[in-house]
C-alpha cells in the first residue's frame, strides 16, 4: 500500500545500528478461506508442516550489519521476516514464561529506569535482551525451570510487530500477555469490556473469583508460577506485583457474592488469615545498615520469597479448591471451599509440617516468623 510505514526496515536499521546482526527470514502468511480470526497460516517455505515457521533464514541468507544491504533486503513490498542474533553487544537469554513473569515482578519492586527487551515466543517462551557480562553467572535451576543462554549460531524472532509472525505478541509490564499460535482474543465472542454484550457466565473477561461454570477450563490469562489460585477458583482480578497472590481490593469485592452462593448450596466457605511477625523490625534493622535502602526493598524481598513458598504450598497440598491473597502490608489471606470444617482445617494446619512449611521458616530472616 503507498504510504505504508516499513516497521521492518525501521527496526532491521535500528538493530543494525546497535551493532545486532539481522537475518532475512521467511514470513507466516494466512491460507485462503475462512474468517480472518479463524484462518490457518503457513509459512512461505512452502514446506508442508514446517516445523518452525516464520524463524528459519531464507535460503543461504547471512547475517548483516550494513545498513545498506538492510535497506537493500528490507525496503522492497514484500519485506523478508526478521531475526536477531547473540553477538558481542548483546546477550540472549530463553527462559520459561513462568520466570520471565517473576523476573518482571523483581523488576517492578526495583523500580529500574532502564527494562530490559523482552520478546514472546510463539511456544510459549520468553527472550530477554541484556548486555554482554563481563564473567558467567551460574544459572541455578527453580521449580523444574531453567534459564538458558543462546548461543552465536541461534536465532530469535523480532519483537517488533511487523515481523509478521502468526502468535507473537508484545509484553506489557505485567507480563499478563499470553503468545498463541495461531492468535486469538480472550473472549470468544470477540469483544472487550467494558463494552462487552455477553453476559457474565459466557465472557471470561468478566468472570469473578467463582464466576464460572463446573467444568469449564479456567482462561490462561495469567503467567505465574505457581498459581495463587485453583481448582474452581478462577482468579479474574490483577495480581499483586510483589508477592504475585490475588489483590486484596478484587478480592474484597468478589467475596460477599462468593459466601451468598456457597452458604446457599450448603458448602462450608474457610477463611485463614497468616501474618509474618516482626517484620517492622527486620525492616529497621536493615534500614540502620543501609540508609539508602529506606528499609523498603528488604520488605519486598521477604514478602516476595513469602509469596513464592506460599503459592508452593498452595499448589502442594493445599486445598483442592482455593487461592490466596493480600491482606495490608503483611499478612495473607486463604479462601478455600471444603465438605466440611474439619476438612479445611486439616489442610491449613499441614502447612507447618509440609516441605514448603519448613523451606519458608528456613529462608525467612530473623527475628520475622511466620
Amino acid at each position: 500500500m503507498p504510504g505504508r510505514k516499513n516497521r521492518l526496515l525501521d527496526a532491521a536499521l535500528a538493530y543494525a545500528a546497535a551493532g545486532v546482526p539481522v537475518t532475512p527470514a521467511h514470513r507466516v502468511v494466512p491460507l485462503d478461506g475462512g474468517r480472518a480470526w479463524r484462518r490457518r497460516w503457513e509459512c512461505t517455505c512452502g514446506l508442508t508442516g514446517c516445523p518452525d515457521p516464520g524463524a528459519h533464514p531464507v535460503g543461504d541468507a547471512r547475517r548483516v550489519l550494513s545498513a545498506e544491504l538492510v535497506a537493500e533486503l528490507w525496503g522492497g513490498q514484500e519485506p523478508p521476516g526478521l531475526l536477531i542474533s547473540p553477538s558481542a553487544t548483546i546477550d540472549i537469554w530463553r527462559m520459561p514464561r513462568e520466570l520471565g513473569a517473576l523476573g518482571l515482578r523483581l523488576l517492578e519492586a526495583q523500580r529500574p529506569s532502564i527494562w530490559p527487551p523482552l520478546l514472546h515466543r510463539p511456544d510459549g517462551s520468553w527472550a530477554a535482551c541484556t548486555r554482554p557480562l563481563a564473567e558467567p553467572v551460574p544459572l541455578i535451576e527453580t521449580y523444574g525451570l531453567r534459564v538458558e543462554k543462546l548461543g552465536r549460531a541461534t536465532y530469535c524472532r523480532s519483537r517488533r510487530p511487523g515481523t509478521r509472525v502468526g502468535g507473537c505478541t508484545g509484553s506489557g509490564r505485567n507480563g499478563s500477555r499470553t503468545p498463541r499460535y495461531p492468535r486469538r482474543r480472550h473472549c470468544w465472542r470477540r469483544c472487550r469490556p467494558p463494552r462487552c454484550a455477553c453476559s457474565p457466565g459466557s465472557c471470561v473477561m468478566r468472570r469473578t473469583l467463582l464466576g464460572r461454570r463446573d467444568g469449564e477450563q479456567r482462561p490462561d490469562r495469567h503467567d505465574r508460577f505457581p498459581p495463587p489460585a485453583q481448582g474452581r477458583m478462577s482468579v479474574a482480578a490483577r495480581d499483586d506485583p510483589i508477592t504475585g497472590l490475588v489483590a486484596w481490593p478484587a478480592f474484597h469485592e468478589a467475596l460477599p457474592g462468593l459466601l451468598r452462593r456457597q452458604l446457599g448450596d450448603g458448602r462450608a466457605v474457610g477463611l485463614a488469615i497468616g501474618d509474618v511477625d516482626d517484620l517492622k523490625t527486620y525492616v529497621e534493622r536493615v534500614r540502620s545498615v543501609d540508609a539508602g535502602s529506606f528499609g523498603h526493598l528488604a520488605g519486598n524481598a521477604l514478602m516476595q520469597q513469602l509469596g513464592i513458598v506460599a503459592r508452593a504450598w498452595l499448589r502442594e497440598s493445599g486445598p483442592s479448591d482455593a487461592c490466596l491473597a493480600t491482606f495490608g502490608g503483611d499478612e495473607i489471606v486463604l479462601l478455600g471451599l471444603a465438605a466440611d470444617q474439619r476438612a479445611f482445617i486439616e489442610a491449613v494446619s499441614g502447612c507447618y509440617g509440609t516441605s514448603w512449611g519448613r523451606a519458608c521458616r528456613a529462608r525467612c530472616p530473623s527475628p520475622p516468623r511466620w
